[in-house]
């Protein structure tokens, strides 16, 4: 449906509105008629006939809305306009200063009073985010519950099998870019300090344990702890390497979006197939994609179909390796 508009203001902010309204809105506005003073007194306005005919307009057009392109700082012109429509049952807008069509559509909330524009909000309501918190620390130790044999038996794999340690930590960027320590079953033998590199197909440094393991995602397993610690939640956007990810937030514009929630074990990147090594910025840029659509479109239901879809996806998925 079309909301249809009485146009209502001075000559330079019509023709800037009606511009606007051709490239971004002509489906849903349509313009029924234009009434445009140049006086800048209202007293002169009331002379020149041009207020004085607005009333009659409105009833013979019948618009939908009313919207009043002025000076907001104008204040006895924009008054005597709505004076004159007052005995009419129409909406009567005064459209407000232009900030950069970057931030048309941003909701407007009130602070004590006043008017303001919402720019940008956390992704997670208060409720939200305690919906997300019972959902991580419930689930997660049912799970670890669950997965217990199987850590233990992944654990006396990764003992036995070759030298070093159990667990493997690094350093991770999580939630507002805050560092951490990760845990997985380590998966590759035991490499001298060095720059960070990615796992890549055939990559030498993985034991066969550890293929296996990477293959059906058990090395994932122990980030329960850190889901219970508090730095990752079971659904997320997966934590990048510290290094990884200043060089990509250089790269991507908005990279840096998929900070504003928890890291997960899962996210809805990795059940979409945008997990793995990511060879090139088209690879990292597809991920982001699906990041930040969790981001921007976060549920417990969400979360439950991402879950419930991990399985299927992360065994034996052909990236994994």
């Amino acid at each position: 449906l079309h909301d249809r508009l009485l146009i209502v203001g001075e000559p330079e902010r019509i023709a800037s509105f009606s511009n606007w309204l051709v490239r971004r809105a002509p489906r849903r506005l349509s313009v029924l008629g234009i009434v445009s003073i140049s006086c800048p007194s209202p007293d002169d306005m009331v002379r020149a006939g041009q207020v004085r005919d607005l009333q009659r307009l409105a009833e013979e057009l019948v618009p939908d809305r009313v919207v009043l392109l002025f000076n907001w700082r104008e204040p006895e012109i924009i008054q005597q306009c709505v004076r004159t429509l007052r005995s009419l049952a129409l909406d009567v807008e005064l459209l407000l200063p232009r900030v950069g069509e970057e931030w048309v559509g941003r909701p407007v909330t009130h602070l004590g009073g006043l008017l303001a524009m919402n720019l940008m909000r956390s992704p997670l309501s208060q409720e939200a985010r305690l919906v997300k918190l019972l959902e991580d620390y419930i689930l997660a130790g049912l799970i670890l519950l669950l997965v217990s044999p199987v850590m233990l038996v992944a654990a006396l794999l990764v003992k036995l099998s070759s030298p070093g340690p159990v667990f493997y930590r690094q350093r991770r960027s999580g939630f507002q870019k805050l560092e951490f320590r990760i845990y997985k079953f380590r998966t590759m033998t035991i490499q001298p300090e060095g720059a960070f590199r990615q796992a890549t197909k055939g990559d030498s440094r993985i034991t066969p344990i550890g293929r296996f393991l990477r293959a059906t995602s058990i090395d994932e397993l122990p980030q329960l702890l850190n889901v219970l610690r508090g730095e990752m939640s079971l659904v997320g956007p997966r934590p990048h390497e510290v290094s990884m990810n200043a060089d990509f937030a250089l790269q991507i514009d908005d990279y840096l979006v998929r900070h504003r929630i928890k890291p997960g074990i899962t996210g809805w990147a990795q059940v979409n197939g945008a997990r793995g090594e990511t060879r090139t910025l088209q690879d990292m840029e597809r991920r982001l994609t699906y990041d930040l659509a969790y981001v921007d479109n976060w549920s417990f239901w969400l979360d439950l179909q991402i879950l419930l879809r991990t399985a299927g996806v992360f065994f034996f998925h052909k990236n994994a390796y």
